[in-house]
């Protein structure tokens, strides 16, 4: 019975995704989220095959064996989702695999140089791992953090040693983070304002921010562009300039954050502020796994993702 209702819930999660999920674009309007998946493979799948052609003459769709990863902390449903959009992309069941980021992960820093072996002064020798190691897989990417624990045996392959676990702890949440900052900066209004009459400026903020959180420097200042219309929807709003509120110490700003004609410079301190919500999370997390006996001999972890070091 417990079966019966288990696999009847997850039925239910599948067409909940796969008919009626629809996403919103900035203006409102709406797409099943099936449609944006299925076109988005299909892009990856042909460009990845034009290129393959003109590498490799001769070859075909049937010559290829798709591997879709995707989060370890995803449903059933989500997962059955994925494999649903590759198949609407033209990609057939038996050439398809479904695997989990952190294992895709972890079979290839298996493979390489990646462990400390002997440490003489200043010179380092390293080595793949060998039979009967212990490694955590900490793969923190842009959405959510997964991590994986596993054993190197002998014939090479890696064992479990701890179910796949994590959260949404990724890069995305240090985004949001610096969003609710300038939102905070120029005030609702201002920001309500920006963000509805300068929806390619918003964009052009979002990308500067990725580039400079991926290159921080200790205690170093962070200058980031954030656009004219940026500053004048402060302008328009608050009938002043957001130079003078923060020089005449009218924000608890103002001692963090300074204008430079279309930028804002940023206090380290500032800056790391952003970073604490996931950091902290990842860390607790961590600490909760390490307790736990499947894991104490462990004793070396591998971080791969997009977050930012």
């Amino acid at each position: 019975m417990k079966e019966d209702n288990e696999a009847a819930e997850l039925a239910r999660h599948r067409r909940l995704l796969g008919q009626s999920l629809k996403l919103k674009e900035a203006h409102g309007n709406s797409m099943a989220a099936m449609d944006i998946f299925s076109d988005a493979i299909r892009y990856l799948k042909d460009h990845f095959l034009t290129t393959l052609n003109n590498s490799v003459k001769g070859t075909s769709e049937d010559d290829v064996h798709w591997i879709l990863t995707m989060p370890a902390i995803w449903s059933d449903a989500a997962k059955q989702f994925m494999r649903e959009a590759a198949e609407q992309a033209g990609i057939l069941k038996y050439q398809l695999t479904l695997a989990l980021e952190p294992e895709a992960a972890a079979i290839y820093c298996k493979e390489i140089a990646v462990k400390t072996s002997k440490e003489q002064g200043s010179s380092k020798d390293l080595s793949a791992f060998t039979p009967g190691e212990h490694f955590l897989l900490l793969d923190i990417g842009g959405g959510t953090v997964d991590i994986t624990c596993h054993e190197v045996i002998n014939d090479g392959t890696l064992k479990e040693k701890h179910p796949p676990t994590g959260g949404p702890w990724g890069g995305t949440v240090v985004d949001e983070a610096y969003f609710c900052f300038l939102q905070d900066l120029v005030g609702q209004e201002a920001w309500k304002d920006f963000t509805k009459n300068n929806p390619a400026d918003k964009l052009e903020i979002e990308r500067m921010f990725e580039m400079k959180k991926r290159n921080l420097k200790k205690n170093d200042d962070t200058i980031i562009r954030v656009g004219i219309n940026f500053l004048q929807s402060y302008n328009n709003v608050c009938k002043c300039t957001l130079a003078k509120t923060l020089s005449e110490k009218k924000t608890i700003y103002s001692t963090t954050v300074e204008v430079k004609k279309e930028k804002l410079k940023i206090q380290n301190s500032q800056m790391m502020e952003f970073f604490e919500g996931p950091m902290n999370a990842i860390v607790e997390h961590l600490e909760r796994l390490f307790v736990m006996k499947s894991l104490v001999r462990v004793n070396t972890i591998l971080m791969v993702g997009g977050f930012p070091n």
